[in-house]
């Protein structure tokens, strides 16, 4: 059976490869979850013209930095499904659903491309000095985004989001700041839960894992960019998984 999708890409020098499916061609390398090829599925026949634009300004964005000095500014972790990550690029695995992939952003964070040994020894840097500039952007990130508080469950307990429109919300779990930024009003160690890059709730109650479950379950299968259903625990240790709403 044929797929319209592919063929409406094919035409635009775009090809489908791999299960889960990427989006490759022209120097574009994109995950495409099921609720992303929904909506494209949809939009080549609602609004096909709008759909092209949009993929002609990621193709035609400008390339990365050519020098590392430049290029560093813009280097972050990005949390996101293990399922979703090319086999080449740089990650970190961090449970069984979810890992840190090494990526570098423009500076208007509208353009994620991820890295690759390639492009770190094109910077003429290695592997290490690339994750310290990844943990420096991401709390230069932290340092821009608002801590809201409120109360959930039959407690009241605290509840945290970090208010943020970057796409690295999510990934924020990583940042080493993390702690001396929250800790007082929600506690430490924390748990959190981040079933996709917008979506992220911090808190210290236990009692609030079951709570959250449907909401995070919810997120999960409607973002087109899905993490992970699992609940980290974050400490002075570093982050861990410590169960998930729904098996692996």
């Amino acid at each position: 059976m044929s797929d319209p999708l592919a063929a409406w890409l094919k035409q635009r020098g775009l090809t489908l490869v791999g299960d889960p499916p990427m989006v490759q061609g022209l120097g574009l390398q994109l995950a495409l979850t099921p609720v992303l090829r929904n909506e494209w599925t949809h939009r080549i026949a609602e609004d096909p013209d709008g759909l092209e634009a949009e993929l002609t300004s990621m193709v035609h964005a400008p390339g990365l930095p050519s020098g590392w000095f430049v290029a560093r500014s813009g280097v972050r972790l990005l949390l996101m499904a293990r399922a979703s990550l090319a086999d080449d690029a740089l990650h970190l695995p961090l449970s069984k659903k979810a890992a840190a992939a090494l990526v570098h952003t423009d500076p208007e964070e509208r353009l994620i491309t991820f890295l690759r040994n390639g492009h770190l020894e094109g910077w003429m840097t290695d592997l290490q000095t690339a994750h310290d500039a990844a943990l420096a952007g991401l709390d230069a990130v932290l340092a821009e985004a608002k801590l809201e508080l409120g109360r959930a469950g039959d407690s009241g307990s605290p509840l945290g989001m970090l208010s943020t429109t970057s796409p690295f919300k999510a990934s924020l779990l990583l940042a080493p700041g993390l702690k001396a930024r929250v800790a007082e009003p929600l506690g430490w160690p924390l748990l959190a839960v981040a079933p996709c890059r917008d979506f992220l709730y911090l808190f210290s109650d236990r009692a609030l894992i079951p709570e959250l479950g449907s909401a995070v379950v919810h997120e999960l299968e409607t973002s087109p960019h899905p993490i992970s259903d699992e609940v980290f625990q974050i400490g002075d240790e570093g982050l861990e998984a410590i169960g998930a709403y729904t098996p692996a």
